[in-house]
């Protein structure tokens, strides 16, 4: 660690009732993960909402260690919390982590710090892992890098932001009208106040699936759309439909002299480069797949999740740049789609649907399907 290595770092975890809402073991694994973190200059806030259930004698005897300092009193919500937090931290940096999200890499807060202080950056994002809080199993990367910023709708996860304690008071701290997305309004504000981000490509924290987001996701984009009008309508002269297709991510759908006439009200050289780049990929993605144009964004529907009873997922999708997998109950691949080359493989259950192969120096041909022999075509004479 360098001299100029040496900045406090605020992390600041929100909790009520830990106990009672079985969250004690996740809280557990999120003060050791920031314990066994190699960067040495972190003091750990936990803001309490007035727990009633045992969750005091926890947090007071974590601090009588020193590994927090904890201060409890009702609050109004997990962004209140988080405000209080920020106004009590003493870091040149602040960073959220929630009870029941952790540390993913002992050199998170290092790695953040060290691209913070090289780029003079007001705020830093990262990967993140998706943990499914039923079994603690991995999930899949929530990546910083393919991420769009406003005006495309998409945040990075908020667990790997490291932002400058002096811009959260700055610009006035979670408006905490935003119930269930003050995080994502936060971000839109500092994009409106032209905040320098840059992004750490390494996956720093492990995120539990299920939480208060998760579970009001609905809401979650409406906040969005919410945050982008506050903060960006009246700069780029939108209409409220021109809102909900930029906000939502789906603007890829225009036909193109209506995404020209869009993307040229967004004035921004960076935006207008970055959604240009976004619609033309998306549409060759859909033409190169045969897939047809809906409402929505390809990403969005290739991310859909089939779920039973609100228990168990029945089919979850996931899709990288040449490869679409369909999973049954959220584990077992069914079926897989692979672009290589020029070549496109289709699998059911890892066999492949259709192949054929050369054999005898190619007189003969067999085809395939699911592995079985099915048809042989041989060629005789010279």
């Amino acid at each position: 660690m360098t001299k100029q290595r040496t900045s406090l770092v605020t992390v600041i975890t929100p909790t009520y009732n830990l106990i009672q809402n079985g969250r004690l073991k996740w809280f557990e694994q999120n003060i050791k993960s920031v314990q066994d973190q190699t960067y040495p200059f972190i003091e750990h806030l936990v803001m309490d909402g007035a727990s009633t259930d045992g969750t005091l004698d926890i947090l007071k005897e974590y601090q009588q260690k020193g590994l927090i300092t904890y201060y409890s009193q009702k609050d109004k919500g997990i962004y209140d919390a988080l405000n209080q937090g920020i106004l009590k931290a003493k870091g040149k940096y602040v960073v959220c982590l929630n009870s029941d999200d952790y540390y993913f890499n002992s050199k998170a807060v290092e790695l953040e710090v060290e691209e913070l202080e090289k780029t003079g950056a007001d705020a830093c994002y990262a990967d993140t892992m998706g943990i499914d809080a039923k079994d603690d199993s991995y999930l899949s990367i929530w990546s910083g890098k393919e991420t769009f910023f406003p005006p495309f709708g998409e945040i990075p996860n908020h667990q790997t932001f490291m932002i400058k304690t002096k811009v959260m008071k700055e610009l006035g701290l979670y408006n905490i009208n935003y119930k269930v997305s003050a995080d994502s309004n936060f971000i839109y504000k500092m994009i409106a106040h032209d905040k320098k981000f840059v992004y750490v490509p390494k996956t720093l924290v492990g995120y539990r699936s299920g939480g208060y987001s998760d579970q009001n996701h609905g809401d979650v984009l409406k906040d969005q759309e919410r945050s982008f009008q506050e903060f960006f309508s009246k700069e780029l002269c939108l209409s409220l439909d021109e809102i909900h297709l930029l906000s939502h991510n789906r603007f890829f759908v225009l036909p193109l002299k209506e995404a020209i006439e869009l993307g040229s009200k967004l004035k921004r050289p960076e935006w207008i480069e970055a959604f240009f780049k976004r619609y033309f990929e998306n549409k060759m993605i859909t033409n190169s797949q045969g897939l047809k144009t809906t409402d929505y964004s390809l990403k969005e529907v290739l991310n859909i999740r089939w779920q039973l009873f609100n228990l168990i997922y029945l089919f979850k999708i996931k899709r990288k740049k040449n490869t679409m997998k369909i999973y049954l109950f959220g584990k077992v691949p069914v079926f897989t789609y692979k672009k290589k080359g020029g070549r496109k493989v289709w699998k059911l259950f890892s066999l492949p649907l259709f192949k054929k192969r050369h054999i005898q120096y190619g007189r003969t041909v067999k085809y395939y399907i699911l592995n079985i022999p099915f048809l042989k075509i041989t060629r005789k004479g010279n």
